[in-house]
């Protein structure tokens, strides 16, 4: 539960997202399931995006979403992170048919 608290303040110090709140509330439940599970959580104004291995649409959301704010979870703690440090902490997936 410490997880879902960090994203809860960090959203509300951060004051996002600003629309699609709900997303929030979807990663937590997602988080809980998925126990120490290492993540990506990335933040911005239009909602948020939970990824546990590194997928293209993150590169995308880095480009069209500047403001956008990444987060990494190791199994103890979360902590915001650049864009060019993802592809150091999660094994690359290879997506096809989006």
């Amino acid at each position: 539960m410490r997880i879902q608290w960090e994203m809860l303040n960090i959203s509300d110090n951060t004051k996002l997202p600003k629309h699609y709140i709900r997303d929030l509330t979807i990663d937590m439940i997602t988080v809980s399931e998925h126990k120490s599970e290492p993540f990506i959580w990335i933040l911005r104004e239009n909602g948020t995006q939970l990824y546990f291995e590194h997928h293209s649409v993150i590169d995308y959301i880095h480009v069209e979403y500047p403001e956008a704010l990444f987060y990494f979870y190791d199994g103890n703690a979360l902590r915001a992170i650049e864009y060019s440090d993802i592809s150091n902490l999660l094994i690359a997936k290879e997506v096809i048919n989006e």
